[in-house]
Formats: structure tokens, C-alpha cells, sequence
């Protein structure tokens, strides 16, 4: 499937994983999922970390993404948007065009571990949950 959401860390963390060719379409019904999850969330801010690094191509129509997305972007309980895994030049330039059409708070990074790093340092509820689930992580043994 090439697009992949799911909440994450007591839903103070949206998950999406987008993977091959995705289309406008499948954007679209991302991001009503997306904009579903925020609209239901029991608190603010919930964050959407973003995995591209399995996307061959990154739709290139800018206007039309920028529609489809500012819901979730502009949403009031969408804390920051934190995309990595991109390698592609043209996919780079597209999301940071896109990044500073949104004026939200949006950030591109390399890997997973610099995106989490970055939102632990951010919201001090997120730190805890992370910090909570690495310590029953050590304690069992078990990847959550």
C-alpha cells in the first residue's frame, strides 16, 4: 500500500509512511484521514512524522498538494510537521517548496531518529511517552 497511517506513542504522534508512486488521489484520501485523526484526538499538539524514503516519485503538481494539504497543516491541534527518508533532489525542492507555502511548523530532516530527537525537544509530553516506552522497551526486551 503506498500510503500508510496510524497514531503512535498515545496518539501524541501520527505516523505516515508513503512508499512508490502516489498519486493526487491517494493524497487526498490521506489527508482525510489525517485531518479524521487530529479532528478526534483528545489533545493538542499531536505531531505527523512523515516517512518519504520508500516514495519513487513525489507528485510535482504544487498548487493542487498545497490545497490537499493545508487541513491538516493549519489544523488547531497539528503540532509540528516533521517529514525524513527523502533522497531525491526534485522531491526535496517540491516538499520545502511546499513547506514554505504552508508557514507552519514544518521541518525536513534525514533519518527517523533525528525527527524524534527533534519532537522530543519540542513537547515535553512526547519526551516523556518516548522516554516511557524505551524504558519498557530495555525491561522487556521487546520493540513496541
Amino acid at each position: 500500500m503506498p500510503v500508510e497511517i496510524r497514531p503512535d506513542v498515545d496518539n501524541h504522534l501520527i505516523r505516515l509512511s508513503l512508499s512508490g508512486l502516489v498519486t493526487l488521489e491517494e493524497v487526498r484520501a490521506m489527508i482525510a484521514t489525517l485531518v479524521g485523526l487530529l479532528d478526534g484526538a483528545a489533545h493538542a499538539p499531536v505531531h505527523i512524522l512523515c516517512e518519504l524514503s520508500q516514495m519513487k516519485i513525489v507528485p510535482q503538481q504544487v498548487t493542487e498538494l498545497h490545497r490537499l494539504l493545508k487541513p491538516s497543516m493549519h489544523h488547531p491541534r497539528c503540532g509540528w510537521s516533521v517529514i525524513y527518508g527523502l533522497s531525491s533532489l526534485t522531491g526535496s525542492f517540491i516538499i520545502n517548496t511546499l513547506m514554505s507555502l504552508f508557514q507552519a511548523r514544518t521541518r525536513l530532516v534525514a533519518t527517523e531518529q533525528e525527527a524524534l530527537h527533534f519532537l522530543a525537544g519540542q513537547d515535553a509530553v512526547l519526551r516523556a511517552a518516548l522516554a516511557a516506552r524505551q524504558q519498557i522497551q530495555q525491561e522487556t526486551g521487546n520493540a513496541l
